[in-house]
């Protein structure tokens, strides 16, 4: 049976009559609170506390029983001290961001322009200083990284379809050829609109690859299916551009009135798209014109390059036709 301690008594616990053997661990125990010792923090009332401008009037006892202002006893001196720590990577580091109106001023060229003149300077006077750009900043880059894959891509497969198409490895690049073209004309139109080349400009680049090759396929199978009827190639190279020269007009036509309406729209939710527009407009304008009188061209040189006759167009054509026929002669066997 453990007894009850009353710790009252100056001298120490004091242990109830009717304890036994577990007494003496209570009063060790009552003993051992008094030894332990707890950090105390005296401080000002709240009121005295709230104004810095008080922090002069604080009264140090220096343990002769007299209290003097704190003044007496340090220097004090007040200095801005950091509000909150941030590390990347167990380094130290501070967030410069601003907000830009795409009216006032372009990101990338802002970004262009401290690379260019601040960072050199700052580098220079502070050598172990490191700078990552983030934001929109970090944000294009992956995007533009990322369309540069899908563009890759894109223009694989446009090459396979092709190739499949036309049975031929050397026509997939004549209709291939003009996309250069087209992205010069989108270039041209931003400096004509007074636009910057934006993330949107690049999907609208992106969009137009697809686009002009459609006037070269036209062009290219017209010119195939000349010369397999017996048109010389020459002949039908020259036709080409007058004889398809309605259907390349209409199809680029329809598709750029259609984004006209964006390219005069002022609305600040239409600003964001407007370098897109742009993109696919001067680029398919572009690319009209000059697929009439490039596209043929091309032919013509790839034509005289790789040996290229009225006679090998017609044989592939033949190949290709006689294979469902050398196939359904061996099953009807």
């Amino acid at each position: 049976m453990v007894g009850v301690v009353k710790d009252d008594a100056p001298g120490g616990g004091q242990v109830t009559e009717g304890s036994h053997a577990g007494s003496v661990y209570a009063q060790l125990v009552a003993s051992g609170l008094r030894d332990v010792t707890s950090d105390q923090m005296v401080r000002y009332p709240e009121e005295d506390r709230k104004s810095l401008a008080r922090f002069d009037d604080i009264r140090v006892d220096g343990g002769d029983g007299v209290q003097r202002p704190i003044t007496e006893l340090a220097d004090v001196s007040v200095s801005r001290g950091y509000s909150e720590i941030n590390r990347i990577d167990q380094k130290r580091s501070i967030t410069v961001s601003s907000d830009i109106s795409e009216k006032e001023g372009n990101a990338k060229e802002i970004v262009a322009d401290l690379q260019a003149g601040f960072m050199p300077e700052l580098l220079k006077k502070y050598p172990a200083l490191r700078v990552r750009w983030e934001g929109q900043q970090e944000q294009d880059s992956e995007s533009v990284r990322s369309l540069g894959i899908g563009l890759a891509i894109a223009l694989l497969a446009m090459y396979v379809l092709l190739t499949m198409e036309f049975t031929s490895y050397g026509q997939p690049m004549v209709v291939m050829a003009i996309i250069p073209f087209g992205i010069v004309g989108a270039v041209i139109g931003h400096w004509v609109m007074g636009l910057p080349l934006t993330l949107f400009s690049t999907l609208g680049l992106v969009a137009l690859t697809g686009i002009v090759v459609n006037d070269s396929i036209v062009l290219v199978d017209f010119i195939n299916s000349a010369v397999r009827g017996g048109m010389p190639l020459q002949q039908a190279v020259l036709e080409a551009g007058a004889r398809r020269f309605r259907p390349v007009m209409l199809t680029s036509l329809t598709t750029i009135a259609g984004l006209a309406p964006i390219l005069t729209e002022t609305s600040f939710q239409a600003q964001l798209v407007i370098p897109m527009a742009a993109s696919l407009c001067f680029g398919l304008m572009t690319s009209t014109v000059l697929v009439l009188v490039l596209v043929p061209t091309f032919y013509l040189l790839y034509a005289r390059m790789f040996g290229v006759t009225v006679d090998s167009v017609t044989a592939a054509e033949a190949a290709v036709v006689a294979k469902p026929e050398l196939l359904a002669q061996q099953t009807s066997v």
